[in-house]
């Protein structure tokens, strides 16, 4: 279910920030293991 979120979240995030690409890739690969994790 989280995953899910952050990944629709992501998706959504990058598509409405299509510059800030780069900085969207940093957070998301420190939020993936927080998610795994649970």
């Amino acid at each position: 279910m989280v995953l899910a979120g952050i990944i629709a979240f992501s998706g959504y995030y990058l598509l409405t920030n299509q510059e800030q690409t780069q900085v969207q890739i940093e957070p998301s690969a420190e939020l993936q293991p927080l998610s795994v994790t649970e």
